[in-house]
């Protein structure tokens, strides 16, 4: 971990970002993470390693709260906290503005993710029927002050 990069994803980045998705979350497309590149409100940063994009976070900072819209780690990066490490980035560098609170909806199905989210402080606030077309979404919040 010693050699890795959080930082700002750039328009290179793209295949490798859409590689990681397509073996992980698979909702968003090659259009979509390029419209979020030019979006000031987004933040969207990569874990590089070596030259590797090990994962990567797209997040909307709007009046002080942080949602997260997507999260990922390539496969053979997992379970070594490059999540952790990309959370704390965004909740660290997120400039003057001072986060109250982190949010994200979480499919009920995808139990690892539910735990990280636990794990990190976050609990289950509400449910979304069928958020996912085939799926509910479990709401999931941080308090950060």
């Amino acid at each position: 971990m010693d050699n890795t990069i959080i930082r700002k994803a750039v328009f290179t980045d793209l295949p490798q970002i859409c590689e990681i998705e397509a073996e992980s979350i698979n909702s968003w497309t090659y259009n979509q993470f390029a419209e979020e590149l030019g979006r000031v409100f987004s933040s969207f940063i990569v874990a590089e390693q070596s030259g590797i994009i090990a994962g990567y976070t797209i997040a909307w900072l709007i009046a002080g709260e942080l949602q997260i819209n997507s999260i990922a780690v390539k496969k053979n990066f997992r379970r070594k906290g490059f999540g952790r490490m990309m959370l704390d980035y965004l909740i660290n560098n997120s400039g003057p503005e001072i986060i109250s609170a982190i949010y994200i909806e979480v499919r009920k199905s995808n139990s690892e993710a539910l735990s990280f989210y636990e794990s990190y402080g976050f609990t289950a606030t509400g449910l979304r029927k069928k958020y996912y077309g085939d799926d509910d979404a479990i709401l999931m919040e941080k308090k950060l002050t």
